[in-house]
């Protein structure tokens, strides 16, 4: 593989079409070409294969990894006192179905590990039926009930975080409990970031190693605070 000396948008792979309007738009910002072969310096946006490109790269191989799986993000976030709900590392199947057995007080989420948007999502009970082929370990999160469903999401940048806004569901929407923007919910601009927030999502960011790059960390208001 050709490595081209000099800064380029990274993007290639199955899944770079996905990319391919923001891939434009960041070239026309950044004066950046787009290119499928790695550069001296790399912006992935899309990149086929499980090992890092050669040259340097602006967001780090091992923290777009982290981001990719929510099964590295559970141990680190726990490993490092990240305020998540409660969420679980279950291996197999026989060990989940004792563990809501055990835990009945709650209502539990089985979370698609490398989905996004809340894509493969489900409720699960001891009487679920898991696909053979769902990714291990499980990852089992609480479901946290709120009277309206939202999300609240701020970025950052070189550790400066930036952009507070809310994801609702709009009037005359149908609601669904994984509030993504492909099921209906749209982005509400706000007002300046409440502290906790920027310091949660700070710590959640340093975990993940993006904060000094760029990351974007998505949090719940709970209704006790």
């Amino acid at each position: 593989m050709k490595l081209c000396m000099r800064a380029v948008l990274l993007n290639n792979g199955p899944g770079a079409w996905a990319f391919e309007y923001h891939a434009q738009q960041l070239s026309d910002a950044l004066w950046l070409d787009v290119s499928e072969e790695p550069g001296a310096w790399n912006y992935i946006l899309g990149w086929n294969s499980n090992h890092a490109p050669p040259g340097e790269n602006f967001i780090s191989w091992e923290s777009i990894r982290i981001a990719g799986d929510k099964r590295i993000q559970a141990e680190l976030f726990r490993e490092q006192g990240v305020p998540t709900p409660s969420t679980e590392l279950v291996e197999n199947e026989s060990q989940l179905r004792e563990f809501l057995i055990c835990n009945l007080d709650r209502q539990w989420v089985l979370k698609y590990p490398v989905g996004c948007g809340g894509s493969g999502h489900r409720f699960v009970n001891s009487d679920s039926q898991i696909p053979d082929d769902w990714p291990k370990p499980f990852v089992v999160q609480e479901f946290i009930q709120l009277a309206e469903p939202e999300v609240y999401r701020l970025c950052c940048v070189s550790g400066e975080c930036f952009g507070w806004n809310a994801r609702r569901f709009p009037p005359g929407v149908g609601k669904s409990p994984w509030v993504a923007h492909a099921r209906g919910a749209r982005y509400v601009h706000l007002g300046a970031p409440p502290m906790d927030a920027v310091e949660i999502a700070g710590w959640a960011l340093k975990a993940a190693g993006l904060y000094n790059s760029f990351g974007v960390v998505d949090l719940l208001l709970l209704a006790s605070q």
